[in-house]
C-alpha cells in the first residue's frame, strides 16, 4: 500500500512541477504575443495585412504568368530545334545557336511554314 505521506509529497512535487511548467508557457506566450504585435504593427494593422496579402496574390499570379510564358517558350524552342534537326540530317545531337536557329526559321519558309 502507498504511504499517505509519500502520496502527498508526490502530489506536492507534481503540482510544483506543473506550476513551473505553466509559468514557462505563460512567459513563452507573452514573448510570442509581443512578437505578433510587433509584426502586426509593422504591417500597418489589419489594412496593411490585407494590402500585403493582395500584393502577394498579385505576385503569385505574375509568377504563374511568367512560368506559363517560360513553358511555352521552352516548348516552342524544342519544336524549332527538332524541325532544324529534321532538316539537317547528321545533326541529331547538335543544339543550334539561337540566333542561327531563328535566322533559319525566318528564311526557310518553304519547309517550315508552321512549327507546331
Amino acid at each position: 500500500m502507498n504511504d499517505p505521506i509519500d502520496l502527498e509529497m508526490t502530489q506536492f512535487f507534481e503540482i510544483k512541477r506543473l506550476k513551473v511548467r505553466i509559468a514557462e508557457l505563460e512567459n513563452r506566450l507573452r514573448i510570442a504575443d509581443k512578437a505578433y504585435q510587433a509584426l502586426f504593427d509593422e504591417c500597418g494593422g489589419w489594412i496593411g495585412i490585407i494590402e500585403k496579402n493582395k500584393r502577394l496574390k498579385q505576385l503569385e499570379n505574375d509568377l504563374d504568368d511568367l512560368q506559363a510564358t517560360f513553358d511555352l517558350q521552352q516548348t516552342r524552342m524544342t519544336q524549332a530545334i527538332k524541325a532544324w534537326r529534321d532538316a539537317n540530317p547528321g545533326n541529331e545531337l547538335v543544339k543550334p545557336d539561337l540566333g542561327k536557329l531563328l535566322e533559319w526559321l525566318l528564311t526557310d519558309k518553304n519547309e517550315n511554314t508552321s512549327v507546331s
